[in-house]
């Protein structure tokens, strides 16, 4: 694609943005950054497709200093009003852990969705200002907002991050009013959360409800049976999740290896 693009003798703005895309989906956010300063330099002005990709990119690679140049240019192109702009930036900021920055821009956003609302409870749980991401839950509904299965995510790490058994039944409960209980992803964090609070046969009725699993649920069961004392139950689903075909990754290999050392101690 850079071959092509290098090639063209007259690109526009819808070329530039086919590349910074292109590098941006790919997570290259480095190079789509370096390509948006590039198209400036040679005199083109990007639209809010392009602020919106770069925006991204900013914030996946927590660069706050470009993330606030891109943030000058959207003001200065009179975009600054732009709803998916305003959640491309409260997103970046967020990601950059900037929570002052992100804060300011979710009070700015007047239509706030799910999206939105997920970008600043994500940003507080990533900080690890997890009472203030879980306080966020009652004013998004109060808001006349209905969750989604990452907003299901991200409160769920905040309370097993907290040790909360109570509000990781709560919002359990939600989860499951939304008919996110047996989302795989959703799942997969009941089932960590319930671990992290010690509550291993939730974590296992959790898994037993999920209708699909991957490497990464069977891994969050380990994990749950291993650190709680039960090494051979860990081994015996390191065992099960290979008979159902699911390859294990670097961590269920760490896990199975550290049941293996717990057993071999206690003989």
């Amino acid at each position: 694609a850079n071959l092509v693009f290098n090639k063209v003798s007259m690109p526009c703005v819808h070329t530039w943005h086919a590349i910074i895309s292109a590098h941006s989906s790919l997570g290259q956010s480095k190079e789509a950054i370096v390509l948006y300063h590039r198209m400036q330099f040679e005199g083109f002005q990007p639209d809010k497709f392009i602020f919106s990709c770069v925006s991204k990119a900013c914030g996946n690679v927590g660069d706050i200093l470009n993330g606030r140049v891109v943030h000058d240019d959207i003001i200065r192109s009179g975009l600054e009003e732009e709803k998916f702009l305003q959640a491309a930036l409260l997103d970046m900021y967020a990601k950059s852990g900037s929570l002052d920055d992100a804060s300011n821009m979710f009070n700015v956003v007047q239509e706030r969705d799910p999206v939105v609302w997920g970008a600043i409870i994500s940003g507080y749980v990533e900080c690890g200002n997890f009472h203030e991401a879980l306080s966020q839950y009652p004013l998004m509904r109060g808001d006349g907002i209905d969750p989604n299965n990452f907003t299901f995510i991200c409160l769920l790490k905040a309370c097993g991050s907290l040790r909360d058994l109570e509000w990781g039944n709560k919002m359990h409960i939600e989860a499951k009013k939304y008919n996110y209980e047996c989302d795989l992803f959703v799942g997969t964090g009941l089932i960590d959360m319930y671990a992290k609070c010690g509550s291993i046969m939730h974590a296992k009725q959790a898994f037993d409800g999920l209708l699909e699993r991957n490497v990464v649920s069977w891994t969050a069961l380990l994990a749950a049976y291993a650190e709680h004392g039960q090494p051979e139950r860990a081994l015996g689903f390191y065992d099960k999740m290979q008979d159902e075909g699911v390859s294990p990754d670097n961590r269920a290999f760490v896990i199975a290896l550290q049941a293996c050392y717990v057993l071999a101690e206690d003989e």
